[in-house]
């Protein structure tokens, strides 16, 4: 979960992270991620 409250999914390969997304079960953003998490 992010500061802002999101849910997020990050992806990750060969030690870094290649991919920020929404996590679609989080009960409170539902797969969506305010700017602050995306950022």
């Amino acid at each position: 979960m992010c500061h802002g409250g999101c849910g997020a999914l990050i992806h990750v390969k060969d030690g870094k992270a290649v991919k920020v997304e929404g996590d679609p079960s989080h009960p409170v953003s539902r797969g969506y991620m305010c700017a602050k998490g995306l950022a």
